[in-house]
């Protein structure tokens, strides 16, 4: 049996609204890299390269451009 086509999501224009919201705090990729426990690259990939994050990460950087604060979890996770 032959798969369904499925059209996969373009992430480009999601890594460009993080990198715009990281650069519009004055944060390196770095610190924030650090602070989410992934590496650099993995954030610039997903930043320059329109990579796909995984689940967890998407959701982190999601929130973090939404609500414009800084890289932590709300305590209320109805806001997902």
């Amino acid at each position: 049996m032959a798969k369904r086509p499925v059209p996969k999501y373009d992430f480009k224009a999601f890594g460009a609204a993080i990198k715009a919201a990281r650069t519009g705090r004055k944060e390196s990729r770095k610190k924030v890299s650090d602070e989410m426990f992934i590496s650099p690259r993995y954030l610039a990939n997903i930043e320059n390269k329109g990579q796909h994050p995984s689940l967890q990460i998407f959701f982190e950087l999601k929130l973090e451009t939404a609500a414009g604060e800084p890289w932590e979890q709300p305590e209320d996770l109805s806001l997902l």
